[in-house]
């Protein structure tokens, strides 16, 4: 899969080098830029104007259709990377995944472009990754750990005929900060799929992570000391060139590496320049598993000049597996639980029912050998109380017979009306706030509840509803104004009611007017809440008893007024997606959010734990499950889909029941502990944290900070403090006391509503404590006034510029900086109480009335910072220096062990060598042997023809052996193989044999075969010799359904036999009978 010397005015940019990426592939010179681009993805910035482009070529030197160019540059803080794609099918742009929180998925499957970095210039492994799609949407890892995240910004347009992307690289998360002359290797690339093209920076072979296809990348504007590399060949060894001054100079370079403040390797060396010509030092160092820093200082020995100043970071492998979850130390489970039963969780779970696709299902079992009965599906339904999703549609056509199947076995099910009803004036956009497309959605309501009630337990507002109905509204006033003239007296509404007559909806969805953003997104919550009432009373008017669902947003903060929603809804949802992070429960955060923000009783959040955003191991499983019902969570929406295989159209299990049976088998054990369980016995909280609503609405897109996720890591499961989240609507509401909480945390606060600064002055003012770790708290107010006046009111300090520092220090113990610090006056009245290491603020205490205020001028909320063992402690001690409880016991809750359980592979030896257990969505096949057998017909399949032939069809050639192909080919289900390459159908209805040829005598003690269709009879034999033969039992005979696949068990005691004999009888006339795997097992 898978460069010119310019002189330009100092105020755009300043540049050494430009060269095209070309043949020898010359090194790329990353220029300085004088002002950071506006990340609007198109590109007309004139710092961007100014950079030399750089053209992509095709791998294998193939002559690309769609050309792409790419520009680079820096400033102090990012790398920045823009990407010009021209594409001349942009109807054909393929973009699978198009939600933010879809990070770090298969991105590469879309249309995208890849930025490979090795700042440690290794040359031996692939370093930074970062990718982004047509959509926007982010993968990133280090070294191929997904794990490790990236602050990226990111900018995408799309034109009609190219899209473009421009991207700001943070140098902290890269670790290493570019101070002029340091030389990185870098690769750009490109995945065109309409044409299939690939393309990228630099020749070799391989695909782009190669690190042959990288190009040396020198950052402009060096001193006489440049960094060749940190690393060098992969080796705790630094090249240093020392340019010539003229003169013999000597110099001194000091290497430190230090981990987590400890030393672990120093010295110096001694380095005499030549005169003329470039001095080239290697210097080696020693480094251990883990994070740790090198620190570099090269000073003139005579003068004392420091040439050079910096420090890098450095990460080691470990050996040991890596975790992808949260762990809890001693957990706790009975003690934690209190005398009140489990609440609607007794009734069941929701649950997306991919099964009901018959035919597919079909598809997919009988290219992958596996059982799928129709009726047992609904059968499953039943026996774990699942509630399937669906609409009036999938209730009333017969292809599914879906109304019928919830009658006969018993399933109640859970509504989703439809608001697809189109727009006039054929507008291709959804918009549910049309007053005729809300009418029809209440209609499809009321008439399927009408005629399927009594099959229907709930009905569901939608699914992504707010996230798809903002994106609507901002094309409809972008693109089709003038044919849809409601958008425009929207418009209006937005600006009169939340935009200080000024601020109305986005003009783009990339709009960086953070005031539009929070009038729209205002305006937008409270309609749809409006909506949300409707459908409650709809629902109760046409059938009572019914329970009502709220709408289940993307895996994202956001800024909606959730306790708006109670009173409307029995039971709110919202998705839960991985960050793989083993130091950020987000699962958890997220769901106490919501839980605390809507005070609905019944929260049911939607884990995607399913193969999608990671691929978990059972017990990391019930770590993400504990989370959910650790902090508030008392039900589930199950999404149990394969994604991945789906959207790929390779390796497609459907589900979890068939690609990871052992991860099933935790969520269904779960499921049944919680309705035979109690409830949690929460504490009483003694703290808040402030959701600053109107800061999260004022970032573009769906991408807020992880600023309060982050603190509620630090609060919660790292001090132990047992809190409340509070938010704007909320205070303005006067729903919130205030005065019960000895402390009121605020992570991101950058944008406020006067009424929220009016509640927090009465409350500090009367004694309480106000702690904002975001420097930006208070800036503007919603109206787009500046604010500052109250940030110094409440925390005594002026705000200054951003400065770079490397760490806090509190009490003696160093904290290492992990994100922006800023450079703060503390006002008459402010003391200080800890200091950055250049002896400036760094944490403030302001008196104010009878309480307290606390301001850090660096946010210590961020991911780094949550796996530093230092801000870990620090946490602690602060949060119990404000009287908080710390080391609650509700943080260790989880759900015992044995709700995993073991899920042994069958016993003994696969003799046709195709047996697969999945796991994990892994397949296992340790199970088979190669015997080197055969098989023959005795009358050759006439519809669909056996591949490897009729006789002596080797075990690894013939379609009833296949299945390990399987994996490795394209899916049926997804068109992209033929089930013809698959199984074997019959037409005739003859009787007819299969022989299997073990080419020895061996022990046999079973056989399994997958088939779809009857037959009269059926009936098993083995031979040690071919020609007397021992008659076996067998199981009963087929009769399944046309979209069923049967899994038919033979088994007896072990006997030798060389031959294997299935004799099948007569199957109806006009009917079809297929075979899709055989499988001969000894022990």
């Amino acid at each position: 899969m898978r460069r010119s010397c310019h002189a330009l005015p100092a105020v755009v940019c300043l540049w050494a080098v430009g060269v095209l990426a070309g043949p020898g592939d010359a090194p790329v010179v990353v220029g300085r830029f004088a002002t950071a681009p506006v990340l609007d993805g198109r590109l007309d910035d004139a710092v961007w104007q100014a950079a030399p482009a750089l053209v992509l070529r095709g791998l294998g030197d193939k002559v690309v259709k769609n050309a792409t160019t790419a520009r680079v540059g820096y400033d102090a803080t990012h790398l920045f990377v823009g990407m010009v794609c021209e594409e001349a099918e942009m109807g054909r742009l393929q973009t699978a995944w198009s939600h933010a929180e879809e990070r770090d998925n298969a991105i590469w499957q879309d249309d995208c472009v890849e930025v490979f970095l090795d700042p440690l210039s290794r040359g031996t492994a692939v370093g930074r990754h970062l990718i982004v799609n047509s959509a926007g949407v982010i993968y990133d890892a280090a070294d191929g750990d997904v794990s490790w995240d990236c602050d990226l910004a990111v900018g995408v347009a799309k034109a009609a005929d190219a899209w473009t992307v421009e991207m700001a690289i943070p140098f902290r998360d890269l670790g290493f900060t570019p101070q002029g002359g340091e030389r990185w290797l870098l690769n750009l690339g490109r995945e065109q799929k309409p044409q299939g093209e690939l393309s990228c920076l630099a020749t070799g072979t391989g695909n782009f992570a190669n690190p042959e296809r990288y190009v040396d990348a020198v950052f402009a504007g060096s001193g006489r000391a440049r960094v060749q590399a940190i690393a060098e060949g992969g080796e705790d060894r630094l090249h240093l060139t020392i340019d010539p001054a003229g003169a013999a100079v000597s110099y001194r370079a000091s290497l430190a590496v230090d981990a987590a403040g400890t030393s672990v390797f120093s010295a110096e060396t001694p380095i005499e320049a030549a005169a003329a010509a470039p001095t080239e030092s290697r210097l080696p160092y020693r480094t251990r598993p883990g994070d740790q820093r090198l620190s570099l200082r090269v000073v003139e020995a005579g003068s004392g000049a420091v040439v050079y100043d910096n420090v890098i970071a450095i990460h080691k492998a470990s050996v040991q597996q890596k975790r992808l979850v949260w762990e809890v130390a001693e957990p706790l489970y009975e003690e934690l639980l209190s005398d009140t039963p489990t609440g609607l969780v007794r009734d069941g779970a929701m649950y997306w029912f991919p099964e009901i696709d018959h035919g597919k299902f079909w598809l997919f079992a009988a290219q992958y050998g596996q059982a799928y009965i129709k009726e047992d599906k609904y059968r499953l339904l039943a026996e774990h109380l699942l509630r399937p999703l669906n609409n009036s549609y999938i209730l009333s056509v017969p292809v599914y017979s879906a109304f019928e199947n919830y009658r006969k076995f018993g399933v109640k099910s859970i509504l989703m009306p439809s608001y697809r009803t189109k727009l006039p004036n054929d507008i291709p956009v959804t918009f549910l706030l049309d007053p005729v497309v809300l009418e029809a959605y209440l209609e499809d309501t009321r008439k399927a509840l009408t005629e399927y009630g009594d099959v229907i337990w709930a009905v569901t507002f939608g699914d992504e509803v707010i996230d798809h109905i903002e994106s609507a509204g901002i094309t409809l006033l972008s693109e089709y104004a003038d044919r849809y003239p409601p958008i425009v007296a929207m418009d209006a509404e937005v600006k009169a009611r939340y935009g200080a007559g000024q601020f109305g909806i986005p003009q783009s969805k990339t709009d960086d007017n953070a005031f539009r953003w929070i009038a729209y997104r205002r305006w937008l919550t409270e309609r749809l809440n409006g909506v949300l009432a409707q459908l409650s009373s709809t629902v109760r008017a046409t059938r009572p008893g019914v329970h009502v669902i709220t709408d289940d947003p993307v895996a994202l903060p956001h800024a909606l007024d959730f306790a708006g929603m109670r009173g409307h809804a029995d039971i709110t949802t919202h998705q839960l997606y991985p960050r793989r992070n083993p130091h950020y429960p987000f699962f958890g955060f997220l769901t106490k959010l919501v839980a605390d923000l809507s005070g609905i009783a019944e929260v049911w959040p939607c884990p995607h734990v399913e193969e999608y955003g990671a691929s978990f191991r059972p017990e990391e499983v019930l770590e993400l499950l504990s989370q959910v019902v650790r902090n508030g969570g008392t039900g589930f929406h199950l999404y149990l889909a394969d994604t991945v295989g789906t959207r790929s159209g390779k390796r497609g299990l459907m589900n979890e029941f068939h690609g990871a049976p052992d991860r099933w088998q935790v969520i269904a054990n779960t499921l049944a502990e919680m309705r035979r369980s109690r409830a949690l016995a929460f504490p009483e909280p003694d703290s808040a944290v402030l959701y600053m609503t109107d800061t999260i609405a004022s970032t573009p897109g769906r991408v807020p900070g992880e600023q309060v996720g982050c603190l509620y890591t630090l609060l919660g499961p790292v001090a132990g403090c047992w809190f409340r989240f509070v938010d704007e609507y909320q205070l303005e509401r006067g729903e919130v006391d205030l005065s019960r909480f000895k402390a009121v945390m605020i992570p991101a606060g950058t944008h406020a509503r006067r009424s929220t600064v009016e509640a927090l002055r009465g409350y500090v003012r009367q004694g309480g404590r106000v702690v904002a770790t975001d420097p930006g708290v208070f800036s503007f107010y919603a109206d787009g006034t500046p604010a500052a006046a109250a940030r110094e009111e409440f925390f005594g300090v002026r705000l200054g510029e951003t400065r770079r520092r490397a760490a806090l220090i509190h009490d003696g113990a160093t904290l290492p900086l992990t994100g922006v610090s800023y450079a703060v006056e503390a006002l008459p009245g402010a003391v200080t109480v800890s200091s950055f290491d250049d002896g400036t603020p760094g944490l403030v205490r302001h008196p104010v009335g009878a309480g307290e205020c606390w301001y850090f001028a660096a946010n210590p909320c961020t991911l780094k910072a949550l796996e530093m063992p230092a801000w870990q402690q620090f946490s602690r001690d602060f949060h119990r220096g404000l009287g908080l409880a710390t080391g609650q016991p509700i943080w260790r809750f989880r759900f015992p062990d044995r709700l995993v359980p073991e899920m042994p592979l069958p016993p003994g030896q696969c003799l046709t060598n195709n047996h697969i257990a999945w796991r994990q969505f892994k397949a296992i096949t340790t199970a088979n042997v190669d015997t080197g057998g055969t098989y023959s017909y005795s009358v050759p399949p006439d519809n669909i023809r056996d591949q490897g032939g009729t006789a002596d069809i080797p075990f690894d050639k013939g379609d009833l052996t296949d299945r390990r192909l399987a994996p490795a080919a394209g899916d049926v289900a997804s068109k992209k193989s033929p089930i013809q390459d698959w199984i074997v159908r019959r037409k005739e209805p003859a009787p007819f044999d299969i022989t299997f040829d073990l080419k020895r005598s061996r022990p046999v003690d079973r056989v399994r075969l997958y088939v779809t269709g009857a037959v009269e009879s059926l009936s098993a034999a083995v031979s040690v010799d071919g020609t007397t033969w021992q008659t076996m039992p067998a199981p009963p005979v087929p009769n399944t359904d046309r979209y069923d696949v049967a899994e038919l068990a033979f088994d007896w005691p072990a006997v030798e036999a060389r031959y294997v004999k299935l004799s099948f009888g007569k199957h109806p006339e006009g009917g079809l009978f297929a075979i899709a795997e055989a499988e001969i097992w000894g022990p």
